[in-house]
């Protein structure tokens, strides 16, 4: 499990753990009607319109048993129990999420780690894997891992899919944590999946953006999904038939459908004590490092070489200290795959070579007349580079920012940092920089964890040592943090010269 996943399974264990402040749990996805769990009513119908399409395919396939990875609380597994009757499993990086699954709407989910999932080949008839893969770590292995154990289908959904090969080629994303870290060409699941997969956008037309009765609702949802192209629509849905016999007649119709969807999940906000029993699932189970049977002894799965607990009443079946999948170990899967097609193999090790975002880095320091150190910051809002000479910036706003790289800092921590800035500034400016870091249990950057600094007044270049009180994060094991700093606070030119951190 790579860095950067255990990064993000640590801010995820937060994040379904929240509760407000009666202690009723905030629900991430719409469990207790819609439009209630507190982002803008545009994006929730546009998810809502997802999730409606997404069962509507899974009605025209002839399956008795699937399996939602990235399940959240488990709400498309407990539509589709319901709808369909199908025997339903939830698998997510976090355990939080999977006991809020089990509690709300007794849906079996697992923990692990998608690109090591804990499942013997073909145990589901379908898979489904919907806003996750832009998130991972090892997007292609994920990608592998679902196909394997699809037996029938595999439906994959993603808002970062486009069909232009500038914009793919150009994404960069930073370090923090469940950020959309991929950018996917609809050509990339061609070439990992098959040629042939079906690709449609998600949803057309802009939903409305004020709460709405579901007599206006209904109809827009069955309109947005009516044959959308992705030129046309919203994000892409990819349907890779494994078996084209496993199509047949609707099992249920588009208003039955959309009259669950519409529905509340669950009456409450809080969640009953439920215990539910795993023994039925043994024979799906296999061990995410070698593969092998896992079998039950008391409270544990186990293999002959690892012991998975449940904890919470979940079983976590990842190894946190397992080493990352290389890419060699993925050329050689990929040879057993396609051994008489080497331009395929070649084609997806090429993907999987762009998709790696940048890890956590144990440089401290910058000098930004050095191209590849520019390099490594974003220039992230407000803010516009000139060609004239490193590292000159305009301002443009209220809120100039440039992320840098992730960083590992060492165990002993970090005493602060310096920086070396000349400015360009009218005298009424007030002549401020800021700097703020991100831990792994942070929601984003927030006043709370940065530190301001006054700058000189004049044109000459300054340096500035900064020490910090309170050291970026201070956990035995969490030492990858993500920083930003503000130069000004208002529009005005600059030049950074340099950046560096100061161990402890």
């Amino acid at each position: 499990m790579g860095i950067y996943t255990r990064f993000t399974r640590r801010w995820l264990e937060e994040r379904y753990q929240r509760k407000d402040e009666s202690g009723v749990h905030l629900a991430h996805q719409p469990l207790f009607g819609r439009g209630r769990q507190g982002f803008p009513i545009v994006e929730h119908n546009y998810a809502t319109a997802r999730h409606f399409q997404i069962l509507t395919v899974l009605a025209k396939l002839d399956a008795e048993s699937l399996l939602d990875v990235g399940a959240s609380e488990g709400l498309l597994c407990h539509h589709a129990r319901e709808l369909f009757g199908m025997k339903v499993m939830g698998s997510d990086l976090s355990a939080q999420s999977c006991a809020r699954a089990a509690e709300f709407l007794g849906v079996h989910a697992v923990a692990c780690d998608s690109a090591r999932l804990p499942f013997r080949d073909g145990a589901f008839d379908v898979v489904v894997c919907s806003e996750v893969l832009e998130h991972v770590e090892f997007p292609v292995e994920t990608i592998l891992e679902l196909q394997r154990v699809a037996k029938k289908a595999l439906i994959v959904t993603s808002d970062e899919v486009r069909l232009d090969w500038e914009a793919v080629l150009e994404h960069r994303a930073p370090f923090f944590p469940h950020v959309e870290r991929n950018l996917f060409h609809v050509d990339d699941f061609k070439a990992i999946l098959d040629p042939a997969v079906r690709v449609r956008a998600q949803a057309k037309g802009r939903p409305p953006e004020q709460p709405v009765p579901d007599e206006v609702i209904g109809p827009w949802m069955i309109g947005s999904i009516a044959d959308p192209t992705l030129r046309d629509g919203t994000g892409a849905l990819i349907l890779d038939l494994r078996d084209p016999a496993a199509l047949c007649p609707p099992k249920k119709s588009m208003d039955e459908i959309l009259r669950a969807v519409l529905r509340p999940a669950c009456a409450h906000a809080t969640p009953p004590s439920r215990s539910l029993a795993w023994q039925e699932w043994t024979d799906h189970f296999r061990c995410p490092e070698t593969g092998g049977a896992l079998d039950w002894d008391s409270d544990a799965l186990v293999s002959a070489a690892h012991r998975y607990p449940l904890q919470g009443g979940v079983p976590e079946l990842y190894v946190a200290n397992a080493p990352d999948p290389t890419a060699a170990e993925l050329q050689a899967r990929l040879r057993r795959l396609w051994p008489a097609d080497p331009e395929r193999v070649a084609t997806v090790m090429r993907i999987r070579h762009r998709l790696e975002s940048r890890e956590p880095t144990p440089v401290l320091a910058w000098t930004f007349a050095n191209p590849a150190d520019r390099e490594e910051f974003l220039l992230a809002q407000d803010l516009v580079e000139s060609a004239a000479s490193p590292w000159t910036l305009t301002s443009t706003g209220t809120d100039p920012a440039l992320l840098g790289p992730p960083v590992v800092y060492p165990r002993s921590g970090l005493a602060g940092f310096e920086f070396e800035l000349a400015h360009e500034l009218p005298d009424e400016t007030r002549c401020e920089a800021q700097f703020y870091w991100v831990g792994p249990f942070d929601h984003g950057f927030e006043e709370a964890r940065s530190v301001r600094i006054p700058l000189e007044k004049g044109s000459a270049a300054h340096c500035y040592r900064v020490h910090l009180e309170t050291p970026p994060y201070d956990g035995a094991e969490a030492i990858a943090f993500l920083f930003r700093f503000d130069p000004l606070d208002d529009p005005g030119v600059f030049q950074l010269k340099s950046f560096r951190f100061l161990p402890r």
